[in-house]
């Protein structure tokens, strides 16, 4: 039978540390670029689209 030792501490590389850094800064390159084109479509929209949808919501209210 084998005998398993126990881990006290695991060290951490230089890559690791580069690789979870490099991702933070896509998300929020990412995030921006979502937001950009989110609210280039938001204001696409006029209000008289969305005029029925809402009378329809006030008068199920």
């Amino acid at each position: 039978m084998k005998t398993m030792k126990e881990l006290k501490s695991i060290k951490i590389v230089p890559y690791t540390i580069m690789n979870a850094a490099l991702n933070a800064v896509w998300g929020f390159i990412f995030a921006i670029i979502l937001l950009i084109f989110g609210g280039a479509f938001a204001s696409l929209l006029s209000g008289t689209e969305l005029a029925p949808l809402m009378e329809l919501y006030w008068v199920f209210q």
